[in-house]
């Protein structure tokens, strides 16, 4: 399933849709381990499931120095921050993959597109520890989570975890099989763009406080942009 060998001017327009990992083969219940499992078919080792755990160590670091840094609700609070900027990375790095490819072909932007996978399993793993830092808010100062998240507010952070579940689960293989393509095809689809809405959203409302936020901002709208170039730049060619 190497990228390498699809010319990016062959790639349909829909390819740009999909977040983090190629679409499934049409005939799911046809697919069966590999002999030489681990490997590309390029014959170059799979190196996306150490990319995740090495990514998932450094993410545990850096909890463990927000927290070890300043205690109680401070720390959970800069840890909520931390993996927020991490989790925005992670889902860019996917994001734009494609777009990457497409714009600028060659040995870096398709190694970059091969990893679009780990990027989206790191992205599980930053909003997970994001989640426990959540949780642990919640619990050591509630009336502060109270004033910081209202229950209304909750309903589409709600989601988007639910979308970050559904699409991590079925980044593998077996599982992306077992959806089929066309169910694979949608949830990741419009996941991905619930995602980046999300993220836009979380990050504008902060702007009028602190006009740093605006960062963020910049980057998800320079994000889509691309993708919606480097799409229709493909139709054309």
């Amino acid at each position: 399933m190497a990228f390498s060998s699809l010319h990016p001017s062959r790639l349909p327009p829909h390819r740009l849709l999909e977040p983090f990992m190629p679409t499934p083969s049409p005939h799911p219940m046809q697919i069966t381990r590999p002999a030489n499992a681990g490997h590309t078919d390029t014959g170059r080792t799979d190196t996306r499931p150490r990319g995740w755990l090495l990514g998932t160590l450094l993410l545990l670091g850096m909890a463990w120095a927000c927290l070890s840094g300043q205690a109680g609700v401070d720390g959970w609070r800069l840890l909520i921050r931390a993996t927020a900027r991490t989790s925005l990375l992670c889902f860019l790095l996917a994001y734009v993959a494609q777009a990457a490819v497409l714009t600028w072909p060659g040995p870096l932007t398709q190694a970059w597109r091969r990893q679009r996978r780990t990027w989206g399993w790191l992205l599980v793993s930053s909003h997970a520890l994001h989640a426990w830092g959540i949780v642990m808010l919640a619990e050591g100062a509630p009336a502060l989570f109270e004033t910081l998240s209202p229950p209304a507010s909750r309903w589409g952070p709600a989601l988007a975890y639910g979308f970050i579940v559904l699409m991590g689960l079925t980044s593998f293989d077996r599982t992306a099989a077992w959806l089929g393509p066309k169910a694979w095809s949608r949830l990741h689809t419009w996941g991905s763009h619930f995602l980046w809405l999300s993220f836009l959203v979380a990050y504008a409302r902060r702007v009028p406080l602190q006009p740093v936020f605006l960062l963020p901002c910049v980057l998800l709208l320079a994000a889509l942009a691309w993708r919606l170039w480097a799409r229709r730049h493909a139709s054309q060619g």
